[in-house]
């Protein structure tokens, strides 16, 4: 897997990890709701330029989910399922994952403990 760091329109940075057959993205603390204003589009942005609509979001770093993030995630799962593809969340902290259940999703989006045990489902 090849890494790479992508400098976003924020001004911060996100590692992209490429698999076979998925995308792994982590992203960086967003310090601000404000930092996720863009965030579906740069996604699409990077599934688009690799080809691949199978993503991973990291969510490691993040030490508190800005709730736009939830909605965010939710339009970009969307996107990637219209295309036959799939969004799945890893690492999230407990702060993070009450975050994503208190959110009012269609389908629940859940953090997985890991990025192995994300592709798997």
């Amino acid at each position: 897997m090849a890494a790479t760091l992508t400098p976003n329109t924020l001004g911060q940075h996100c590692r992209i990890d490429r698999g076979p057959n998925w995308l792994f993205v982590r992203l960086p603390d967003l310090k601000s709701d404000a930092a996720t204003d863009h965030l579906v589009d740069e996604m699409w942005e990077i599934c688009s330029r690799h080809f691949t609509y199978r993503l991973v979001v990291e969510l490691d770093d993040l030490k508190k989910m800005p709730k736009p993030l939830t909605a965010q995630l939710d339009e970009l799962r969307d996107k990637l399922h219209a295309q036959g593809g799939s969004l799945r969340l890893c690492g999230a902290n407990s702060d993070c994952e009450q975050t994503l259940s208190g959110a009012h999703f269609a389908m629940p989006l859940r953090s997985h403990a890991s990025r192995s045990a994300a592709v798997q489902g």
